[in-house]
């Protein structure tokens, strides 16, 4: 499985975690991105999961897309 570069990791965050759902109407304070929980599950786990990094690096991901979008 071939995984984004880096840079690009934080873009798909916000596009599949926080503006798509946007779009369709969800609060932004509402998103997995801000609630920390994607069906159930931590967003970081998943976000590792996903992307096949580690839970610390997950987490600076979601951070640093998090502070796109400052709410």
């Amino acid at each position: 499985m071939v995984h984004p570069a880096p840079e690009q990791i934080y873009e798909l965050i916000l596009e599949d975690y926080f503006f798509s759902l946007v779009d369709r109407g969800i609060s932004a304070d509402e998103t997995p991105l801000f609630t920390g929980n994607l069906e159930g599950e931590d967003l970081s786990s998943a976000v590792g999961r996903r992307f096949g990094l580690s839970d610390q690096e997950a987490l600076l991901h979601l951070v640093h897309a998090r502070g796109e979008v400052d709410l």
